[in-house]
């Protein structure tokens, strides 16, 4: 095999580095003109972080041999005052191609040309990081500190824009008509998700309670994925941690349990809720009370039921539902879990040839009389399920005011409730004999909900009635 030549420039190099080892005497002008030979740049000693730069994208194929002994001459035996400085050094170094453990080898070794903070930030400044010690261990403590008041700045923050001094309840008082601190939100999300990963390393009494705040922000944007990551990792985290079986038991019941039923997933509902449930009871069992957990979590589980009825047909199911509400129709809850009661005992009477749709309806707005007129997150998700009553009932015009005034406060439909309208109002269209306007919002739902991250159910339902309008 015939031999390649060595690089023109590492040998240039090689003849320099060895003949100042065998010439201690030699000047170093004498180098400088030597290391000009191949270069169309002027160098001069001072001027050692354009040695290599013949050509602005040239990676130099030097041994770390041969780049030790040309940086130990410039940066210990020249006079002081033009001797290179760290970041020219380490501009030069990760210019050289060689294997990591031969570069860190070489950091080793000509770190003791320099002081120690000047070469950490030439080499952060360069993305590198490198053990220097105690020095990197005390900037491993700066930085925790630094996130620990980041998190802590982040709860302060979101209970600021979610709760505002309302009745301060971390987990259920969520008003989306707020399109300011909505808005906000939004724009930061990306930042909040970044500490949520963080938090849930290394302060996990931190990601519970954030979480607890963002449960249904996630829920309204359908950030259903986020959700679903971030509140399984908090229940788990609560789980692990004492004192707070009340905070798991709430994050399984209705942060897992509830979307997962709101993506059909009803192994995974069942589970979690029942799971929720369970922590619930033991939590009544030692004084705690735990009440509204466990109504909350019958509730769920009798839409459970409803679902598996509907999707299989199965009596029983329905009959199963029915007995779950049956068990907690009569205990005393505040509003915030009354209303979902009542929701659920809405959507069992709507399915329910022998209740049918005019009791789903009185159900509904029962529901709705603990909101009065505040339009927030709850009030929306039953307004949708009213209107659906009164199109079952053929009262189309009071369907159609229910879906608008959800579109009203919400026109971007940037919520999930704003979609569930705007596909409603498309059946309302094909009602009213607009098929045009029937498939161009079917299509934006489509579209919708085809950029999430999950498979949602309501994503096949557009679909089905696509084909029914391609049809007509």
């Amino acid at each position: 095999m015939k031999r390649q030549p060595d690089n023109p420039d590492k040998v240039a190099i090689q003849k320099i580095v060895n003949t100042w080892i065998d010439r201690a005497d030699l000047k170093i002008s004498y180098i400088a003109n030597r290391m000009q030979l191949r270069s169309p740049v002027p160098i001069s000693p001072d001027n050692f972080g354009n040695l290599f730069l013949y050509h602005a994208e040239r990676r130099p194929n030097i041994d770390p041999a041969v780049l030790e002994a040309l940086i130990t001459v410039f940066s210990v035996d020249i006079p002081s005052d033009t001797r290179c400085t760290a970041d020219e050094v380490i501009d030069l170094i990760v210019r050289v191609p060689m294997p990591y453990k031969e570069f860190e080898g070489l950091i080793e070794r000509i770190k003791r040309f320099f002081p120690e903070q000047e070469l950490i930030n030439a080499c952060l400044r360069h993305g590198i990081y490198l053990n220097f010690g105690t020095q990197l261990e005390e900037m491993r403590k700066v930085l925790d500190q630094l996130r620990q008041q980041y998190g802590d700045f982040v709860l302060r923050f979101l209970t600021d824009q979610l709760v505002r001094g309302r009745s301060r309840d971390r987990y259920w008082d969520f008003d989306n008509t707020d399109r300011v601190s909505i808005i906000i939100l939004d724009r930061e999300w990306k930042t909040i998700k970044q500490v949520l990963t963080w938090v849930a390393q290394e302060k996990q009494e931190l990601l519970i309670e954030l979480v607890l705040l963002l449960v249904h922000y996630m829920d309204d944007r359908m950030l259903y994925s986020d959700r679903l990551l971030f509140s399984g990792l908090a229940a788990d985290a609560a789980s692990a941690l004492p004192n707070r079986q009340w905070e798991e038991a709430i994050l399984r019941i209705d942060a897992l349990g509830w979307i997962h039923l709101e993506l059909d997933q009803l192994r995974q509902a069942e589970d979690q809720i029942t799971r929720g449930l369970h922590i619930a009871e033991r939590l009544l069992e030692k004084g705690t009370d735990a009440t509204e957990l466990v109504v909350l979590a019958k509730a769920w589980l009798a839409r459970v039921h409803l679902q598996r009825y509907l999707r299989e047909g199965d009596l029983r199911q329905l009959e199963e539902a029915h007995r779950t509400m049956g068990s907690i129709e009569h205990t005393q809850c505040r509003p915030v879990i009354l209303n979902r009661v009542k929701m659920i005992a809405g959507d069992i009477a709507l399915h329910d040839a022998k209740l049918g749709a005019s009791k789903a309806i009185d159900y509904y707005q029962q529901a709705l009389s603990y909101y009065g007129l505040n339009l927030n997150v709850d009030g929306f998700m039953l307004i949708n399920r009213l209107g659906v009553g009164y199109m079952k009932v053929g009262e189309v015009k009071q369907a159609e005011a229910q879906f608008q005034a959800i579109l009203a406060v919400d026109e971007e439909w940037a919520t999930s409730n704003a979609v569930r309208a705007q596909f409603n109002m498309a059946q309302i269209d094909k009602l009213n004999g607009d098929l045009v306007s029937a498939r161009s919002r079917t299509v934006k739902v489509r579209n919708r909900l085809a950029r999430l991250n999950v498979q949602h159910p309501m994503l096949e339902d557009a679909r089905a009635f696509l084909l029914t309008l391609d049809g007509k």
